[in-house]
């Protein structure tokens, strides 16, 4: 059995889709649609062998966390 949980944020950022660590945070990845990083954070949580993997997508980064 894989370890538990890992968290992916995806932000539409411009023309970009940004993936963020489970923080929130950190940029880890950038794409060009958010299909691919979906894709991308699927691929990473099979790889990184995660029972479960929570994405979360969201319409637009402002630059500000709360």
């Amino acid at each position: 059995m894989g370890q538990a949980g890992q968290v992916f944020h995806i932000w539409k950022f411009g023309d970009e889709w940004e993936v963020r660590d489970g923080d929130n945070r950190e940029v880890i990845a950038v794409f060009d649609d958010d299909e691919s990083a979906v894709d991308w954070c699927k691929q990473v949580a099979r790889e990184l062998d995660f029972a479960t993997a929570r994405i979360c997508c969201w319409e637009q980064f402002d630059g500000e966390l709360a």
